[in-house]
């Protein structure tokens, strides 16, 4: 379950190119989509977590 919200994240979650999608997107969209895939990462672990136990 660990594993899962951490490669989710990881993949997930840009803070390092959130510079280019405020250039794309606006800031506010980008901030948005970043914290929608956060929380979905939490989703992903708690689904693997049922899925596995």
């Amino acid at each position: 379950m660990q594993v899962a919200a951490f490669i989710s994240t990881l993949m997930m979650v840009g803070l390092v190119t959130l510079p280019v999608e405020v250039e794309y997107f606006g800031k506010r969209l980008a901030i948005f989509r970043n914290l929608m895939a956060f929380i979905f990462s939490f989703v992903v672990a708690f689904i693997i977590g049922i899925v596995v136990v």
